[in-house]
């Protein structure tokens, strides 16, 4: 095809419309101008903060008409979120292609980042790129704030422990793990924070309780050699609390000093020594046996390095378990261990059982007086073979063992002392080297009693198992009743029975007893009273009335028209044979004989009654005996008569 045709027509037709456009007043568009921008490549990448993007950005420069624009010139500036971000170059002109290629370095903060791209001169002709910026690879640790802070062992350090993760190009870098440990004591809020967008991770330091120099390191937690300490010191509190340095003896005696005497160290709540001196520190005894009290000075003073120490501190009371307590007017208190506090020396006697208030002449007192030695606090001392020596104040004579050792448990015990000769009341003094004596209680000696002067009052007689009273008087040589006698009765024979075995006189000298036997037959009766025998006086036990179920017959075979005579021997409940009469014995016969009928018996008057029958014929006859209407044991009786 010729191209002078295309030419023409191209031509012809662009003067029609020129015509057709009004001659002079037509205008035509600028097709140089740029009229937008476009964002050809390298959009929505992603990479590290503060880092090149991989890929260059690329914008085209068009016209109104989508065509190309060359030589213009397009700056490139940070948009949202790209704050510290860079473009290589910033400003570059359009190629023939209307195009323009840069390179973009990422911000500072993570997260999305917009760069825009406009022309020179015409703002408003641009175009949008976006990336997103990830946290870098941190590389380090750097300290940024709470390194060597001084505080209270045991508080929270004041400001917090602050590092900034970095990558090797000294960038902060967010989202990273941070471990943290304490060491020396103490902890911190948390093991692991994570880096916030500025790099910072930080934590809050609680110091241990000991005193002195403690750390804590920060640590990437995917690089164990990308670590940073945090000095920190922790310093002593003030005085609160008393720590026992030294403690007192675990044994002492009563009433002496302990061997070792306790130490006691004021510190603060964390048990750190803190150096105070004058601090006033008391004892006190906070557990043990009632009774006791602490001997020597029960308070120190502190010196300058908070130490009070005691020097002749010991505990005066019982033997057993105790504790001591300390404490300051500025100190909470504490309690020592165990303290096992035994008896001290022997110093003194104490009576350990009294003799009697009162006694016989020339009894043995009962309950027989023992002694013990005893140390300073009252203490028993078990120790042996300490002779003891007792004797009397007031008139009398003491006889028995005057002198006694003391037995394995410290005490001696006089077992048969005894007062004669006395009027009016005794007390024993009891005595041995070098130790404090002791007296006993008042014993009153009463007169002793007399065997001549003394009676029983008994019935003459009684029944067999009837009780009767027995009234024993103790008097003395002159005849007056002695109160406060223990008495005994004895009787002689068998199946008797006395009440009460043993009875004390009352103030009318009168010792009362039941007395009873079960066995008809003349009785003795005897008291005895501190070694003398009273009496004796007699007591008849008679029989009791007959009883049928003890009393039997004699009943013989009879022999044709003979008499038969059946002896009845009459006897009590308890088995005694009667001797008077009086009883009604009768007998009745049955049998083949033609006697039938009731016989009497004859008394005897020797509690026998004899029957008499004779019978008629031959045969068994049947004989029932009766005692006062009660048939007799084995009644009725066969009599067989031949």
């Amino acid at each position: 095809m010729s191209r002078t045709p295309f030419l023409f027509l191209v031509s012809a037709g662009f003067c029609a419309l020129c015509s057709a456009c009004g001659g002079d007043n037509l205008s035509l568009p600028d097709l140089t101008s740029p009229a937008r921008l476009e964002a050809v490549s390298g959009t929505g990448q992603a990479g590290s903060i503060g880092t090149l993007l991989a890929e260059p950005l690329v914008v085209r420069v068009l016209d109104s008409e989508d065509h190309p624009v060359s030589n213009v010139k397009v700056t490139f500036t940070p948009g949202s979120g790209a704050a510290g971000s860079t473009v290589q170059p910033d400003t570059v002109e359009s190629d023939g292609d209307g195009r323009a290629s840069v390179r973009w370095a990422l911000g500072t903060s993570a997260g999305g980042q917009t760069l825009v791209a406009s022309v020179v001169g015409n703002s408003a002709v641009s175009a949008s790129f976006t990336a997103t910026a990830g946290a870098g690879q941190a590389s380090r640790l750097e300290k940024v704030s709470g390194d060597n802070q001084t505080g209270i062992a045991g508080n929270q350090l004041q400001d917090s422990l602050v590092v900034r993760a970095l990558d090797a190009n000294s960038q902060p870098v967010a989202g990273v793990t941070v471990n943290w440990a304490a060491t020396g004591g103490g902890n911190v809020s948390a093991t692991s924070t994570v880096s916030r967008a500025d790099g910072r991770a930080g934590v809050r330091r609680t110091l241990g309780p000991a005193a002195g120099q403690q750390a804590t390191t920060a640590t990437l937690a995917d690089q164990a050699d990308a670590t940073v300490t945090f000095n920190s010191t922790a310093a002593v509190g003030t005085a609160g609390a008393l720590r026992i340095e030294v403690q007192p003896a675990a044994s002492a005696k009563s009433g002496e000093a302990f061997n070792r005497q306790p130490q006691l160290q004021l510190t603060d709540g964390n048990n750190n020594p803190v150096a105070q001196g004058g601090l006033a520190v008391s004892a006190r005894i906070g557990s043990g046996p009632s009774g006791a009290t602490l001997i020597g000075s029960t308070t120190a003073s502190t010196n300058s390095q908070g130490l009070a120490v005691f020097t002749n501190l010991g505990v005066s009371g019982p033997g057993g378990t105790y504790t001591l307590d300390f404490s300051g007017p500025e100190a909470s208190g504490v309690t020592s261990d165990a303290i096992a506090v035994s008896a001290g020396d022997a110093v003194k006697l104490a009576m350990a059982t009294q003799p009697p208030s009162s006694t016989q002449q020339g009894a043995t007192l009962s309950p027989a007086p023992v002694v013990r030695l005893e140390d300073a606090s009252g203490n028993g001392v078990a120790k042996s073979g300490v002779p003891v020596t007792v004797s009397l104040t007031g008139s009398g004579t003491l006889g028995g063992t005057l002198t006694v050792a003391t037995d394995a448990n410290g005490r001696a015990t006089f077992a048969d002392l005894a007062i004669s000769n006395a009027s009016g009341d005794c007390t024993l003094l009891f005595a041995s080297d070098g130790l404090q004596s002791v007296a006993s209680s008042t014993i009153q000696v009463a007169s002793a009693p007399s065997g001549d002067r003394s009676t029983i009052d008994a019935p003459a007689s009684v029944e067999a198992g009837v009780s009767a009273t027995v009234r024993v008087t103790v008097r003395d040589k002159n005849g007056t009743a002695l109160g406060g006698i223990a008495v005994t009765l004895s009787s002689s024979g068998g199946d008797n029975s006395i009440s009460p075995a043993s009875a004390t006189t009352g103030g009318d000298g009168v010792a009362t007893f039941s007395f009873s036997s079960t066995k008809a037959e003349p009785k003795s009766l005897s008291a005895q009273v501190s070694g003398l025998t009273i009496g004796p006086t007699s007591i008849e036990v008679a029989p009791s009335a007959g009883d049928a179920s003890q009393t039997t017959a004699n009943v013989p075979d009879g022999r044709g028209l003979r008499t038969t005579r059946i002896t009845v021997q009459v006897e009590d409940s308890y088995g005694n044979r009667l001797v008077t009469g009086g009883d009604a014995v009768m007998g009745n016969v049955a049998g083949a004989n033609s006697f039938v009928g009731t016989i009497t018996g004859v008394d005897n008057q020797d509690g026998t009654y004899t029957l008499s029958y004779t019978p008629f014929l031959s045969g068994d006859d049947f004989i029932t005996i009766t005692l006062n209407g009660t048939p007799i044991k084995g009644s009725p009786y066969k009599s067989h008569v031949k």
